[in-house]
């Protein structure tokens, strides 16, 4: 309402449509690669068969399906099952074959048949071939009066089953397999697997295949057999073996297996089966015995690298012993076999608590440092085939920031970078709310397998058990694989715990472990609650790439800003370009970050449904300056009042114009583009400013707060209305000449104060009456500054309320220079077309949006900070974990007359669903939510309220659908159910048609006339109804106000007053009012039903202004 000034003809940029609107349909989703992820997992829910009683629950992540039996197995290289997603020349990850698309692809079988006849027992533990074919299992038999332990080796291609060592004089562990499926090792107690065995001990063993022989390998290389215990045939740890068996490491108690083993205490040995040399490796720098137990190693293929967990302080030459020792803790050590060299591994990652260093500020991801050691017990350690990757499980605290979780997490170490980073974590990031334990690695460390109690690393996870799950350190994405099936694309959970270590083949396609369920493998699964090994085999989830670039305002590239998806965070190069390239099918919100530099859009959500480019970001010098405005007026302090205010007045704020982010210049484009991200093309009003859709104006710089009578019980006696820093800061420029009447003094914004912050902005207060302060003067928030006013090219009395960001030289320069931002920020879904200016930041005290991290298995209410709207999701409405906000804003497109919006209007949206399938906004839920919206305050003069309705936006038919709707009218508010997310807005239909006119009904609003224009046509359609004019005026001119041709019963009131002060200067109740003004000026003049006035849609009347 304040300045108007030529067009400075720039071009003008067309809003973007959402991203999700140029994705694929949902229905394409059917097609062939995608189908199978969609479906099976990631995510939607699925149901559960009444034919299953066990069934526990759904899980939402990779559900399984039968496998093809032994007996109809293909010839024994043609790997049964899937092979993983592969690259696509056009940067999308797919299926490679549409073949997969069948009930086979996902798979949970006993890991040996029935038809194998394996005698009954309790599984203890399994092992797997590199390439998944063959299968270690150690068996103790259920035989009555039994008590025989059994290692058996099965192929899977041919069905053939062989027992390979049995002891009925002591148990006999968990076995290993050697990459090629020849060699199987184990610890056992029995003294009657091979001659000589008299030391009565547990002993290491090895069975070969090809030689069909059984050899005791915990023996000196003189052959001498161990003095003491190796192994631990109970529990968990199992010898290993390098790719093709010849290598076997163990750790022995025994002090006779290697010259120099004189400490007593548990070492790591490896022996060569070639040449029976027998090695002690668990030595410090020099040659020197470890002074702590050593135990549970682990070989990469080649043999080259051991890892090992100890307790002994003099391992590492590079540590003092003193820091070991003061952990007091297991730690985690590689043994390099090409320097002969131990260094730890468990280091405190830079940042972390008691580490000494700055935080990193990657959440999960960390630099070492090399003097500190974890702070509590790392054990279980897994090393890759290829020899680059480390997992071990530790309680350790400080290994990566931000673990708070207070329980084991599984970890996983780079050898080539030295960083680590905890994978036990849901795909949202989230930590685990239970201990994780015994991980496996895949051939090329990008899967790691591990059982965990945690019920919140998938959603739907209700069995309360143990299960086995499988990180993807590529996706980054985290599942559950001891599912059991039920039908077509209907996966069950585990009814009973599972066991580790899982055995993983080398593309970690197949998952091997042991559990008692009995609804793991369908008709196939076992009867009783005896523990059986598993064998699930997986397929990869389609994987996309998502591409972009950042650049400044002068289209340079910006190098080193961190992008992040969810969690996962890549940098952009010279180029200023970045790129993910396995991403899973899901909801993502990317974000760019750079220190100085503040970027815009501040965000992109998307569905990736396929890959994606031209994800762009846009970078401007400055940092973020956080959230520092207050209202520039007196209010309560509480957040409700504050948001209320920030509101259009016909939605009951305090606000009659905004932003204009086509080109905030005063030039003129016929549209209006608000923060929002929607252009306003429509219902033009108001000539000379430039509204459409009852906002305004084209080309405004700034907001406007019109003056509210601080006092409503005297109406038409003028109070001064006092304005305040939005902020404290120092007066940068007072501007104190402008009377009222001068337009174009000071530029058109007339009395003004410009205050300067210490965070690099300015903020402007514009039109004032008067000015209390001066150029210097240091102002705290309850300062005042001046008296709201309309000097200069004003309307009517109103505060020009307006933020600049300084160029970097601390004085303002003017508009010009000092470029305006918009303190509502910038939602579009693009790039902010002002990009002359700085991106627009929400700088606003108060945040309307909530935001909630919803878990599937748990509901949620989220509640603006208003209380506007609150929205209750039910539990399991959404599968798997999701970020979900709720967020006030403009409506995405406005209604159809004669429905009109109440300016309620708000989006529920998904930030980041990452164990879900991609979520276009017309998603179903599995449970509707509800939603309760109050409209107080809002202007519903001129609206059917008994036909309110809640309305959602459907993107698909690009309208708006009414949701079933009650209303409490007492308590204006309006209650629904949807069974989507998405964008929702109040509607209610004009009473009357010609209420399509009614644009006037506040002096801010007013229609201009001029003495002598043609009558204006206008209703009473209530009581509350009014119509103002605006009229320039001549000193000493009569003018006369005429209301005629009333319809029958209508009585108008008309009064006038003053532009400056909105003090009644005079009234008339008879339909007639004659004024002389004593000042040239602007003045207005409302006419309202009378008390005793008829009112409704034929209470029609003229009015006109004659000189």
């Amino acid at each position: 309402m304040d300045v108007n000034r030529p067009s400075s003809n720039l071009p003008q940029p067309n809003a973007r449509a959402p991203i999700w609107r140029r994705g694929r349909p949902l229905l394409l989703l059917a097609a062939a690669g995608w189908a199978l992820w969609w479906l099976l997992g990631l995510g939607l829910p699925t149901a559960k068969p009444a034919a299953l009683p066990d069934a526990l629950g759904v899980p939402s992540l990779l559900p399984t399906v039968p496998i093809v039996g032994a007996a109809e197995a293909a010839a024994p290289d043609d790997r049964a099952g899937l092979i993983p997603a592969l690259p696509a020349p056009d940067d999308r990850f797919v299926a490679p074959d549409d073949r997969f698309v069948s009930r086979e692809v996902v798979t949970t079988t006993p890991a040996i048949p029935a038809t194998a006849e394996l005698p009954p027992g309790l599984a203890r533990g399994v092992a797997l071939s590199a390439d998944g074919r063959i299968v270690a299992l150690t068996l103790r038999a259920a035989a009555s009066g039994a008590d025989r332990t059994a290692v058996y080796r099965y192929d899977r291609a041919t069905g053939t089953l062989a027992q390979v060592a049995q002891a009925q004089d002591g148990g006999i562990g968990i076995p290993a397999l050697s990459a090629d499926g020849q060699v199987i090792a184990f610890y056992a107690w029995a003294t009657t697997l091979t001659p000589g065995d008299t030391n009565a001990v547990q002993d290491a063993f090895v069975y070969d295949q090809a030689a069909g022989r059984l050899q005791r390998v915990s023996v000196s290389s003189a052959g001498a057999q161990a003095d003491d215990r190796t192994g631990d045939a109970g529990a968990t740890a199992r010898p290993a073996l390098s790719a093709d068996g010849t290598l076997v490491a163990f750790h022995s108690r025994a002090g006779n297996l290697a010259a120099g083993d004189g400490n007593g205490l548990s070492d790591i040995f490896v022996h060569n089966r070639a040449s029976g040399a027998t090695t002690l490796i668990s030595l410090g720098p020099e040659g020197e015995p470890a002074n702590g137990d050593s135990s549970a190693p682990a070989i990469s293929g080649d043999g080259r690298r051991i890892v090992f967990e100890s307790r002994a302080t003099n391992l590492d030459p590079e540590l003092a012993p003193n820091l070991v020792a003061e952990s007091g803790s297991m730690q985690i050590y590689l043994y390099d076999g090409d320097t002969g060299r131990t260094r730890l591994l468990s280091r405190a990652a830079t940042g972390a608590p008691d580490s000494g260093a700055p935080d990193s500020g990657a959440p999960g991801d960390s630099a070492p440092n090399n003097s500190v050691p974890g702070n509590g017990d790392s054990r279980a350690a897994a090393i890759s085939g290829d020899g680059q990757w480390v997992a071990f499980v530790s309680g350790a605290t400080n290994l990566v920031p931000g673990d708070t979780n207070g329980v084991a997490d599984i970890f996983l170490h780079d050898l080539a970078t030295g960083s680590t980073i905890r994978v036990s974590l849901s795909s949202a990031g989230t930590q685990a709310n239970r201990a994780s334990d015994l991980p496996t690695l895949s051939g090329d460390g990008r899967y790691v397998a591990f059982v965990s109690a945690a019920t919140n690393l998938v959603g739907g996870d209700g069995n309360q058990a143990d299960d086995i799950f499988l990180y993807d350190r590529l996706a980054q994405h985290t599942s559950r694989v001891s599912v059991g099936v039920a039908a077509a694309w209907t996966g069950i959970q585990a009814n009973a715990p599972s066991r580790g270590p899982a055995a993983l083949s080398d593309d970690g396609r197949m998952v091997a472990f042991v559990s008692p369920a009995t609804n793991l493998a369908g008709e196939a699964s076992p009867a009783s609650r005896m523990a059986t090994g598993f064998i699930h085999a997986r397929q990869d989830p389609p994987l996309y790439a998502l591409q972009g670039r950042v650049l400044d305002a002068s289209r340079t590239p910006l190098a080193g800003v961190e992008i992040a998806a969810g969690p996962q965070r890549t940098t952009t190069d010279a180029t200023g370009s970045y790129r993910f390239a396995y991403l899973p099918g899901g909801t993502y919100t990317l974000v760019a970050a750079k220190p100085g530099y503040i970027f815009s859009p501040p965000r992109r959500t998307l569905s990736l449904l396929d890959s994606l480019r031209g994800q762009d970001f846009i970078g401007f010098p400055g940092g973020d300056p956080g959230a520092f405005l207050d209202l520039p007026l007196a209010y309560d302090g509480l957040p409700a009042t504050f948001l209320d205010t920030l509101r259009d007045t016909d939605e009951g704020g305090w606000i009659d114009s905004w932003f204009d982010h086509d080109a905030p210049d005063y030039s003129k484009n016929q549209a209006v583009l608000l923060w929002d991200g929607r252009q306003r093309r429509a219902e033009p009003s108001n000539d000379a400013l430039g509204c459409f859709e009852r906002r305004c104006y084209d080309g405004h710089d700034g907001i406007d707060f019109p003056y509210r009578d601080p006092n409503p019980a005297t109406p038409g006696v003028y109070e001064p209305l006092p304005i305040y820093p939005a902020a404290a800061g120092r007066v940068a420029a007072v501007y104190t000449t402008c009377a009222a009447g001068t337009p174009r003094c000071n530029g058109g914004y007339g009395n003004e104060v410009i205050l300067a912050h210490e965070n690099g902005y300015f903020t402007r207060y514009s039109h004032l009456d008067g000015v209390a302060v001066r150029a210097g003067d240091v102002m705290a928030r309850a300062t005042v500054l001046g008296i709201m006013g309309s000097t200069g090219n004003s309307m009517g009395t109103h505060l020009h309320f307006a933020v600049h960001l300084d160029n970097g030289n601390g004085v303002w320069d003017g508009e010009a220079v000092d470029v305006p931002v918009d303190p509502f920020g910038w939602a579009g879904d693009g790039p902010d077309p002002w990009t002359a200016g700085a991106a627009s930041r929400r700088l606003w005290r108060f945040n309307p949006t909530a935001e909630v991290i919803l878990l599937g298995s748990q509901g949620a209410t989220l509640r603006d900070g208003g209380g506007t709207v609150t929205a209750n999701l039910p539990a399991d409405a959404l599968a798997g974990q999701a970020r979900v906000e709720l967020a006030l804003g403009g409506a995405p497109a406005r209604p159809i007359p004669p429905q009109r919006s109440l300016g309620r209007a708000f989006r529920l949206q998904v930030l980041d669903w990452l164990q879900g399938a991609p979520t276009p906004p017309d998603t179903p839920l599995a449970h509707p939510l509800e939603l309760a919206v109050q409209y107080q305050g809002v202007d519903t003069r001129h609206l059917a309220l008994d036909q309110l309705l809640l309305v959602r936006w459907d993107a698909q038919a690009r309208a708006w659908a009414p949701l079933p709707t009650v209303v409490d009218e007492a308590a204006q508010v309006i209650y629904a159910a949807s069974d989507r997310l998405g964008e929702f807005d109040l509607h209610a239909p004009l009473r009357c048609p010609a209420d399509r006119l009614e644009a006037d009904d506040s002096y801010f609003a007013a229609v201009f006339v001029s003495a002598g224009h043609p009558p204006l046509t206008r209703l009473f359609d209530g009581p509350r109804d009014e119509d103002w004019l605006r009229l320039n005026a001549t000193a000493g001119t009569r003018y006369q106000v005429t209301v005629d041709e009333v319809a029958a019963g209508v009585r108008p009131r008309v009064e006038v007053y003053d532009v400056d002060g909105l003090t009644r200067l005079a009234a008339n109740g008879a339909g007639t009012l004659a004024w002389q003004p004593a000042v040239d000026g602007t003045y207005f003049v409302r006419v309202a039903p009378a008390p005793d006035s008829a009112v409704g849609c034929e209470a029609t009347y003229r009015v006109a202004i004659t000189e």
